[in-house]
């Protein structure tokens, strides 16, 4: 038998072979040859397929996997533009207006 230890963030379910199998983080026993690995959630690596064997439980094979979330991608959906800083506002000042009525006949100004 050979060993192997799946790392990832958070405790997660491993499938082996397309098939549930232990939870991340702990150490576990697997049959000598060619498997392939991969975590119940998206990760940035995808399934890994690894060939096992020369290990102990002391030294067992380490596969490490990353969350898509912890890996820099492109944002994805519409842009939203950051609010623009506060300026000053100038001080407007206004002349005082006065309303004339319209002329009277007869006179001028």
């Amino acid at each position: 038998m050979e060993f192997v230890k799946v790392k990832y963030p958070r405790q997660r379910r491993v499938l082996l072979d397309g098939e549930d199998f232990e939870d991340t983080n702990t150490t576990f026993e697997v049959e000598r040859g060619t498997h392939t690995f991969a975590i119940d959630e998206p990760t940035a690596e995808g399934p890994q397929t690894k060939f096992i064997e020369l290990t102990s439980q002391q030294s067992p094979r380490v596969l490490t996997f990353t969350p898509v979330s912890a890996k820099k991608t492109k944002p994805v959906g519409r842009r939203v533009r950051a609010a623009k800083p506060a300026t000053k506002k100038k001080a407007v000042t206004t002349k005082a207006v006065t309303k004339k009525g319209p002329a009277k006949k007869g006179t001028r100004k």
